[in-house]
């Protein structure tokens, strides 16, 4: 099994079993953009996709920085920020409205400074804050524990006897005093033990291993929004390419920040033997904010059925910037014909594997032409949707692995843990640095 980009947009993959007897191979591919008023380009340094989900603090009971990108598919677009609210200019505030907006999803949220009910149930004054962060753990924990590592109704006081009181809430949530259980109030990923996601495993929630999934069968009557890691008002049916992005107060330069990201095509052709280069279906299903770094990324993901688990298969990523295009056709479209001089000449539609169908309630997924083109299932759960950003061409899904570019640290007491995987979370106090197939050369340039 090969993966590779021949891009700067970095890659991965995972091989799973949607059933006893079959494989598939997903891949995913990720764009980093840097965060700016109008328009958003692609940024000097690439994200590398996380291979295992991330915890805020080097704590696996804290809330998540990031989710792994390691999943099969995504039945819907996850739209996420982690990170800091920012004060207007720098200039400390006792409470401001943070509001994320794109597509059709406009959310807002009130951010406090820290406060506190006293013995008497009075609600102390709100702390004054430059930033404030927007962990979980300063929401409310919710009548139904929704959020786990919320802050309770009659939280245990302290030495002076004051309870903590939730710093994030829905707008014009009343705070009556410290018996009265809140609604929680967050824009970061939910981790797969929570309720929110763990109740989508319907019966097998008691033996799912969130870490080990993928060396089982996956079971087929789970609610495929269990791959989905936003809270159920992030999530779109799709993100079409040119949706503008709203930002307020979650960016560290700008108040309010309005843009559009630049258009970025990603492609995957497949090699399987001898046969001609396949081109694969990537979908766009994850816009993920650093409010912190004043970056984002975009995730594709897509997958075929493989004949069995070890399948040798090759598969190469590239990307198109319609906006460049006369240096793609120098530099990106001769690279795909290089990875594969004896392929064939024609990219052909992905046909199904020929080791059996896969259960036909799987089908209208993640690449729903699969069928057609000679299978009679297709890969589980993903619902067909346009494709945003990548009109690739019918029959398609998939992706590949490259090495990470190092991203800076997050605030020392807010550090991400190290995931269980090659990949390695924010470096600590450093500044990023470009990736090694951008340094020296555009962007654009094949990497050597």
């Amino acid at each position: 099994m090969r993966v590779s980009s021949t891009c700067p947009l970095r890659v991965a993959s995972l091989v799973w079993r949607p059933r006893p007897e079959a494989s598939a191979l997903t891949v995913v591919c990720k764009a980093t953009f840097a965060l700016e008023p109008g328009r958003s380009r692609l940024a000097p340094a690439q994200e590398a996709p996380w291979e295992a989900d991330v915890p805020w603090g080097d704590d696996p009971r804290a809330s998540l920085w990031a989710a792994s990108d390691l999943a099969p598919f995504k039945r819907r677009v996850d739209v996420l920020v982690v990170g800091h609210a920012h004060a207007p200019h720098g200039e400390p505030a006792a409470s401001l409205v943070a509001r994320l907006a794109i597509g059709a999803i406009d959310k807002r949220i009130e951010v406090h400074g820290q406060r506190a009910w006293t013995p008497g149930g009075q609600l102390t004054a709100a702390a004054p804050f430059a930033r404030a962060s927007l962990r979980w753990e300063r929401a409310a924990r919710g009548r139904d524990g929704w959020n786990p590592v919320g802050i309770p109704a009659n939280a245990a006081p302290d030495a002076r006897g004051l309870r903590p009181a939730p710093s994030l809430l829905p707008p014009g949530a009343e705070l009556r005093g410290p018996a009265e259980p809140l609604p929680p109030a967050g824009f970061g990923p939910i981790a797969p033990s929570w309720p929110e996601r763990a109740a989508r495993l319907r019966r097998h929630a008691a033996t799912f291993g969130h870490d080990a999934w993928a060396e089982r069968p996956l079971p087929e009557d789970i609610d495929p929004g269990y791959f989905n890691a936003a809270p159920p008002d992030q999530q779109l049916d799709q993100l079409p390419a040119g949706e503008r992005l709203v930002l307020a107060h979650l960016h560290p330069q700008h108040p309010e920040l309005a843009t559009v990201l630049e258009g970025v095509i990603p492609r995957a052709s497949l090699l399987r033997g001898d046969a001609a280069p396949q081109e694969m279906r990537l979908r766009c299903d994850t816009l993920w904010i650093d409010a912190d770094r004043g970056i984002c990324t975009l995730t594709w993901r897509g997958a075929v059925p493989l004949r069995h688990a070890a399948e040798d298969v090759t598969v190469v990523v590239t990307a198109e910037r319609p906006e460049a295009e006369a240096e793609l056709a120098e530099t990106l479209m001769p690279a795909v014909a290089a990875s594969a001089p004896e392929r064939g000449d024609a990219v052909a539609p992905a046909p199904g594997a020929a080791g059996g169908a896969l259960p036909a309630a799987m089908v209208s997924t993640l690449v729903p032409d699969l069928s057609a083109a000679g299978s009679s299932g297709a890969l589980p759960f993903v619902a067909p949707s346009a494709l945003p950003f990548a009109p690739a061409a019918q029959g398609a899904a998939g992706e590949g692995s490259g090495a990470p570019a190092r991203p800076a640290a997050p605030a020392p007491s807010d550090r991400p843990s190290a995931p269980r995987s090659r990949r390695r979370p924010p470096g600590r106090g450093r500044a990023p640095r470009p990736a090694p197939s951008t340094r020296g050369r555009t962007p654009w340039r094949r990497a050597r």
